[in-house]
Formats: C-alpha cells, sequence, structure tokens
C-alpha cells in the first residue's frame, strides 16, 4: 500500500493497486480503465496520471511518492466500467513519513479538498416548479431587506 497526500504533504489515504482507502483503511474509490470512480456510488471522479489522482478537471487532488505529480487537461469518462467487488480491508500499515514539496507546479493542484472530491454534497433538492431549495433562499433573503406592501 502507498500513503497518499494531498498538495500540503498531508497523509489523507492509501493506494492499494486500483483501490483507494481513506487513512482508516475505509474503501472510496477504484480506478478502472484509468479513471476513478466512488466506492459508494459508482460516480466518476476522475482520472489517474502517474503517481497523481485527478479531479474531474485534471487537476491534481492527491499523489504517492515515487514520480512528481503532474496534471493532465480534463480527460472524457469512459463508459461505466463493470462493478467490481469490494476488496478485502487490508491490515493497517505503519504510518508514512511526511514527504518533501514535489517540484509540481501551482496551477497544476486541484481546489477541491480530499474529501470533497472523495465524497461530494448531494445534489440540490428541487421544488415542483423546478427552482433549487437553495435558490429559494437567496431570493428570500433578498425580500427581506426591503420594506413589507401596504406600510
Amino acid at each position: 500500500m502507498k500513503p497518499l497526500f494531498d498538495r500540503n504533504m498531508l497523509h489523507v489515504g492509501w493506494l492499494d493497486g486500483d483501490h483507494v482507502f481513506d487513512v482508516d483503511i475505509v474503501w472510496r474509490a477504484f480506478v478502472s480503465g484509468g479513471h476513478l470512480y466512488c466506492a459508494a456510488n459508482r460516480e466518476w471522479r476522475g482520472s489517474r496520471h502517474g503517481s497523481a489522482l485527478l479531479d474531474p478537471a485534471g487537476l491534481i487532488v492527491a499523489w504517492h511518492e515515487g514520480e512528481p505529480p503532474r496534471a493532465a487537461r480534463r480527460p472524457s469518462p469512459a463508459a461505466m466500467p463493470a462493478v467490481p467487488v469490494g476488496p478485502f480491508r487490508p491490515k493497517r500499515p505503519i504510518a508514512p513519513r511526511r514527504p518533501l514539496f514535489p517540484q509540481t507546479p501551482v496551477e497544476e493542484w486541484s481546489a477541491l479538498r480530499w474529501q470533497q472530491w472523495l465524497m461530494p454534497a448531494p445534489p440540490a433538492a428541487a421544488t415542483d416548479e423546478g427552482e433549487t431549495v437553495e435558490g429559494e433562499a437567496a431570493e428570500g433573503e433578498a425580500a427581506a431587506g426591503e420594506p413589507p406592501d401596504g406600510d
């Protein structure tokens, strides 16, 4: 198992072959055909490029030592792979040492944090009229500053 690090060189997970685990050894993602998919909902999360795990825009979210991580321009998602069988939970490895900062240009790092990338927020709930609940809250806040009619 190889330790995974974020842009701040913090240990965020493990890579075991084609399987991505968080630091608590919970299976979070898998690689199929060079593309990364969320283990929970099989949603495409990006791709793998050398030592780097990339977001949908092709920017680096995490990497493992061995070679400097490099971004790749936005890949197109492949057809959904067959759902793999979940891996056996491996024994917890010894905590890795913090690596030196790689010589990767700043603009190649994703703005997404590790948790945002692995487990995206659920979509906003929609009303009967097709507007999102968040949109109604924003309209309500704008109207709150106006005096009520009839005064």
